[in-house]
């Protein structure tokens, strides 16, 4: 009688965290014979998740005035492997009343800001070419590479977690620069480099085939292949699913015609699906974020159709 008591008592005590426990780890876990848009979908209407970037034009004008914008996001609809704009998720691209009139000239697709947003990795265009790190707070700049070309050299994930390395490519090489002391080493050939969000893996892209190798250049392994793969690897926050871009050939497209389709893939089992039909840029400031607006604005379209 008294173990019957325990065992009672110990529910009652920690049975409703086991069960909070239980309903976030369904979130992310796939369900049995779930594709990987079926979890997304899943995923997106539970937490707001999405893969969302800044569209090209209206990045322009926010380096051309380095003023803060009211739009431009644009974000993936996963059930209906659409585009929409989100008027109020900026804060996941750059800190919240941020400037670039504070910053040196810089490439407007080639930065990334650190995980606390204190940080940004770019190609800093004066007074001549160099990849660095400015310091939103110190306002000093330090130096990663001396002299680049002016090409994209960092993807929006190149820090490391802790924010204390950088994953980058120049030359055709994959290279990771400590911070503490200013140092780089060659992990390995290959371009468009990104940095899980677990820490675990730096992916990169040799050709069309994807790699992944541990941060200390040890344990590499091939992805997948894809032809026609244009982008870097863009890790979901769970480090088990990638969005990319890949070039569709003129079969897909018709003669003379060249377009750019987002995919995404659940590395464990290699289910792949296009996120959208609409050509993207191979190379934009992708993120994948979680969005209460987006939330709000699905929960509204599914009261409307029923």
């Amino acid at each position: 009688m008294q173990k019957h008591r325990s065992v009672t008592w110990l529910w009652i005590l920690f049975g409703p965290v086991s069960w909070i426990v239980l309903a976030l780890a369904t979130a992310v876990r796939p369900s049995s014979g779930e594709s990987v848009r079926q979890e997304l979908t899943r995923r997106q209407s539970q937490t707001g998740l999405t893969f969302a970037w800044i569209d090209i034009n209206t990045l322009s004008v926010f380096h051309a005035t380095g003023s803060a914008i009211a739009s431009g996001v644009r974000a993936i609809w996963f059930k209906e492997q659409a585009i929409i704009s989100l008027e109020d998720s900026l804060e996941a691209f750059r800190p919240d009343g941020f400037s670039f009139g504070i910053i040196p000239r810089l490439a407007a697709d080639d930065m990334c800001w650190s995980h606390d947003q204190s940080k940004l990795a770019a190609t800093l265009l004066l007074p001549y070419g160099r990849l660095g790190i400015f310091d939103l707070g110190s306002k000093a700049t330090l130096t990663i590479e001396p002299q680049v070309e002016m090409i994209p050299h960092v993807t929006s994930q190149c820090w490391s977690p802790d924010d204390k390395q950088i994953a980058y490519e120049t030359d055709g090489s994959v290279k990771l620069f400590e911070i503490g002391d200013a140092s780089n080493r060659v992990l390995a050939k290959g371009t468009d480099v990104t940095w899980s969000p677990d820490g675990e893996w730096i992916a990169f892209r040799d050709g069309e085939t994807y790699y992944a190798v541990h941060p200390d250049g040890q344990g590499r392994k091939r992805l997948f292949h894809c032809r026609g793969a244009a982008s870097a690897l863009y890790w979901a926050p769970d480090s088990r699913i990638v969005a990319y871009v890949k070039v569709l050939g003129f079969l897909q497209t018709g003669p003379g015609v060249e377009a750019n389709q987002l995919r995404v893939r659940r590395l464990a089992d290699g289910s792949d699906d296009q996120l959208c039909p609409d050509n993207v840029s191979w190379y934009a400031n992708y993120h994948w974020m979680t969005s209460r607006e987006l939330m709000n604005r699905l929960e509204a379209e599914t009261r409307r159709s029923k």
